[in-house]
């Protein structure tokens, strides 16, 4: 038996789709891409390639676009970024975007020739336009003192399948007898939310392995920004936690803050300290927490590749209790089950004194370190990174490498484009997934374009009140400049309600 309809819909396509759009706000990124010079670097990555309809420079334009388009897979900007586009399209310069087949075969031809390329055009522009310099942006120490934190990660991206060149067989959390990939990041934390390097490598490759080239960068980073070493903490976790590790953490003069690898040696240390545990902040589960100051301590690094090697450092050990569910004997497992309170051993290294870093707040800086896992949520659920785009090793360390790219470029956008503003402090998730899905009409008026925006879209009512853009008093309301004048990138704007205009 058929519905029955109520309502009567006649359904038709339509030609008069030409200026519209349904990424409005793209263009600010794009435009704001285009000032900071990005287009310009990213023509010096060159492509073994021949151009028929495309060249390369389209294609990682288009590539880079459906990221911010919130496209979670190449084979989706058809759908996002495809013919019915066109308005967009002509605004950057192109007929019409360039299909996902040909997006594949770009990631395909990628050797590691682009991927340096790629790498040094995202050094130059973060050079250029990091936040970095702002004081005011770093941790402050106990003592006043301030501190530029960088933190040293990795996350697993795993595969099916055997196809996927250079994949293998490593730790990848619950995805257990898996391939895959490890990515390690180099991310200044905090307020600052900048990606400074990206390694791709096979899934058996540790943290450590990168450590020297994620140092070395960001000694040179320093040089750029006229910092010194001194005035940088390294934070890491139990990876790092070794004297080998920190041995080269100290040489390039940087501070640093690690999680002691063993857990027998962090048993040891509790049982020898004789003086007061203090309670401190509790873990993220409420789980209760207790730490000693054991003041300076040599440590000895007992593993095959860095034997002989020693720190003395100030150590810190913990103790926590972690709660654990265990079947209750003689029950099935997902019955009745009794919860069991175990006791569990910790210890953390620094060079900060206690004047500088007192015991209560050891955690509490040790625990920011959720800057850079947020960064690798964002990836994933944000930035379409949650699956390998292609099976070709090189082809995903590019794309790796584009997803640190646009994450920098909407982080300064936020603060410059949109300083005092909505879009200034909410998600990337948000920024991709909701203010850049706002629809637009895109025409074109002498040397001018003008997108227009529904008034009635809940953020573009905000906009309308707080981004300069889109106030009615666009010639006459003054405009708060940043702390880093700079680094400031100006676009040209005329006033009018709903609207934002463009030079062509």
């Amino acid at each position: 038996m058929r519905p029955n309809f109520s309502t009567q819909v006649q359904y038709q396509t339509t030609q008069n789709w030409q200026d519209l759009t349904a990424h409005g706000l793209l263009i600010a990124v794009w435009q704001f891409a285009d000032a900071c010079g990005a287009f310009e670097l990213w023509g010096q990555v060159k492509y073994r390639m021949k151009k028929v309809d495309y060249s390369a420079l389209d294609k990682l334009k288009t590539l880079w676009l459906s990221i911010i388009a919130g496209c979670d897979h190449t084979v989706e900007i058809n759908d996002k970024l495809g013919g019915h586009e066109k308005a967009l399209a002509h605004l950057c310069g192109l007929k019409r975007f360039p299909d996902q087949s040909q997006i594949n075969r770009l990631l395909q031809k990628t050797e590691e020739e682009q991927v340096e390329q790629w790498r040094s055009a995202h050094h130059q522009l973060l050079a250029r336009f990091s936040r970095a310099h702002r004081q005011d942006l770093w941790l402050t120490l106990n003592d006043g003192s301030r501190l530029l934190v960088a933190d040293i990660d990795q996350r697993a991206l795993a595969v099916n399948g055997k196809k996927f060149e250079l994949a293998a067989p490593g730790y990848f959390g619950r995805k257990r007898a898996r391939r895959g990939y490890q990515l390690t990041a180099l991310f200044l934390g905090g307020a600052i939310s900048e990606v400074v390097d990206e390694y791709l490598d096979p899934g058996d490759t540790p943290m450590g392995r990168r450590l020297p080239e994620l140092l070395d960068r960001l000694v040179w980073l320093c040089g750029q920004l006229n910092l010194h070493p001194s005035q940088v903490l390294v934070r890491g976790d139990a990876q790092l936690g070794t004297p080998a590790m920190i041995v080269n953490v100290e040489q390039h003069g940087f501070h640093y803050l690690f999680k002691g690898l063993s857990s027998q040696r962090a048993k040891k240390l509790t049982q020898q300290a004789d003086d007061i545990f203090w309670r401190v902040k509790p873990g993220s589960e409420g789980q209760q927490r207790w730490m000693c100051d054991l003041g300076w301590i040599k440590h000895l690094d007992q593993s095959k590749e860095g034997r002989g090697k020693s720190i003395t450092a100030r150590t810190l050990a913990q103790v926590r209790t972690e709660r654990v569910k265990t079947p209750r004997p003689g029950a099935h497992r997902s019955r009745l089950q009794k919860s069991l309170v175990k006791v569990k051993h910790d210890y953390y290294l620094t060079d900060l004194s206690p004047a500088q870093m007192p015991i209560q707040e050891v955690l509490h800086i040790y625990d920011d370190r959720a800057t850079i896992e947020r960064y690798f949520y964002d990836e994933q659920y944000s930035l379409g990174a949650q699956q390998v785009r292609t099976r070709h090793f090189q082809g995903e360390a590019l794309f790796q490498l584009i997803v640190s790219t646009t994450n920098n470029l909407l982080r300064w956008m936020q603060h410059q484009i949109f300083q005092q503003t909505t879009l200034e402090e909410i998600g990337l998730k948000r920024l991709i997934h909701r203010a850049m899905q706002i629809p637009a009409r895109i025409t074109q008026q002498g040397n001018q374009w003008v997108v227009e925006f529904p008034h009635q879209h809940y953020l573009i009512k905000k906009l309308e009140k707080e981004w300069v853009a889109l106030s009615p008093s666009d010639s006459t309301r003054p405009r708060q400049p940043d702390q880093s004048p700079s680094n400031q990138v100006h676009l040209p704007t005329v006033g009018g309600v709903g609207r934002r205009y463009w030079s062509h």
